[in-house]
């Protein structure tokens, strides 16, 4: 017999290893589920309907977001299905305390300006980070704190909840439309055409202010000298009381631009003023376009 001749060993292929998945931001897949319209209860089984939420749950937002983990947030979080559910349905009721409309508002912004399924034309808004900005604590939100009780009356406490409540009436519906309708900035208001994102900011820094006005006049007698002084006093820089406040570049910003003294939250043009300066301050901006910004705008009617 011959001797069958020894052949080279074939070296055998390499492993071939599947290149891992991407992560997958548990915030911008809910939002892009709400915009493709799948099912989210395939990825967010619970046995809460879709509008509730646990406090665990909205918890577990606030300490991945201080620590600038969103993306380790669970997919499964109620808290962050329910803000897509309730924006959608416009159920305002599901937010009953400055804090969980602060989170609500927290999240938006989150949404809006990060990850795959945000439209371009929504990434650059920033009001809605000022909104969830100004209702923390500091901010608004410590009317619902320890401190807050302290330094502030019950009614002055009264009277900012509820102008907050009826912010937050009106920025859900706006948000809806946002999500839900225009996919792109427009005059919030007429809902008209498009608008660049510091325009709609603007615009709604000018919502909220004529909101506020319409509040003012409704119920005066609310708006004593003592709340009156107290809520000037979150506005002031130069008082220990703005430390309960964030926004004390802002309140510096509109003292120099409009030329007072001090800042009267009666007075539309001047909360407009800190309006317009956190939504400059907020994209990196520098005062002078914010007071060129204001003065154009100052001369101009009021959209």
């Amino acid at each position: 017999m011959g001797v069958e001749p020894v052949r080279p060993a074939v070296p055998a292929a390499p492993a071939v290893t599947a290149p891992a998945a991407p992560a997958v931001d548990p915030v911008q897949r809910a939002l892009g589920n709400q915009w493709l319209g799948e099912q989210r209860d395939r990825d967010n089984p619970s046995s809460l309907p879709e509008s509730d939420w646990t406090v665990g749950d909205r918890l577990e937002w606030e300490i991945r977001r201080e620590q600038g983990l969103e993306r380790g947030l669970s997919p499964t979080n109620t808290f962050l299905r329910a803000a897509f559910a309730n924006t959608r349905n416009l159920a305002f009721g599901q937010y009953r305390t400055v804090r969980e409309r602060h989170d609500y508002y927290d999240i938006i912004s989150y949404a809006l300006q990060s990850g795959k399924y945000a439209p371009a034309a929504l990434r650059d808004i920033r009001f809605f980070e000022a909104t969830a900005a100004v209702t923390g604590a500091p901010g608004i939100g410590s009317i619902e704190t320890g401190l807050g009780h302290l330094v502030l009356r019950p009614e002055t406490r009264e009277v900012m909840f509820d102008i907050n409540t009826e912010l937050f009436e009106l920025n859900m519906r706006v948000i809806h439309n946002l999500l839900f309708e225009w996919h792109e900035p427009r005059a919030p208001v007429a809902g008209g055409g498009r608008v660049d994102s510091l325009e709609f900011d603007a615009q709604m820094v000018e919502n909220e202010q004529s909101t506020v006005q319409r509040f003012l006049a409704r119920d005066p007698q609310r708006f004593t000298a003592e709340v009156r002084d107290q809520i000037n006093g979150l506005l002031d820089p130069s008082s220990i009381k703005v430390y309960l406040s964030p926004s004390r570049p802002s309140f510096q910003w509109a003292i120099k631009a409009l030329g007072v003294e001090q800042l009267d939250f009666r007075k539309f043009d001047h909360r407009r003023a800190i309006g317009y300066a956190e939504i400059h301050i907020l994209r990196g901006l520098p005062y002078a376009a914010f007071e060129r910004f204001l003065k154009e705008r100052t001369a101009a009617p009021t959209k």
